[in-house]
């Protein structure tokens, strides 16, 4: 179907060429989209606090766009155990951001992260930094 519209279109253009006929569709593309001259709406992120521990206080820091994903930002804390009752798939996780050095274990005491990492949700994110199984809505607090 695709096929015939190129066809008909190709038709209906004074190229000679397919190549001819290609780049007059690149600067007519190229022509509408640089006369477009409203510039998209810059997205604004939003800051989000998780805090947890009795003796020394963790936080873990992140930005989100879309309140769905959420980016934990390098030097942000993370558990160094994590409880029976977290689910296998985090568990994964947990390890694989620890065998990938996105994790820094080299101070035994104060698990971080080296650099940033986006988790697909609140949920996923509060659950793994921390090592239970937790709502992540009501873990993290915007800032």
């Amino acid at each position: 179907m695709q096929l015939e519209k190129v066809k008909k279109a190709m038709a209906l253009s004074p190229s000679n060429t397919l190549d001819d006929f290609l780049n007059e569709l690149l600067d007519l593309y190229l022509k509408q989209h640089s006369n477009n001259t409203s510039t998209p709406k810059e997205e604004t992120s939003t800051i989000y606090v998780m805090k947890w521990g009795s003796q020394k206080e963790k936080t873990a820091k992140g930005n989100s766009k879309d309140k769905k994903e959420i980016l934990i930002v390098t030097g942000s804390d993370f558990a160094k155990e994590h409880t029976n009752s977290l689910s296998k798939s985090y568990i994964d996780l947990l390890q694989k951001l620890v065998k990938n050095g996105i994790i820094d274990t080299s101070d035994a005491e104060n698990y971080k992260f080296a650099q940033e990492y986006l988790f697909p949700s609140f949920s996923t994110a509060a659950s793994v930094i921390r090592g239970i199984q937790l709502n992540g809505i009501k873990s993290h607090k915007q800032q």
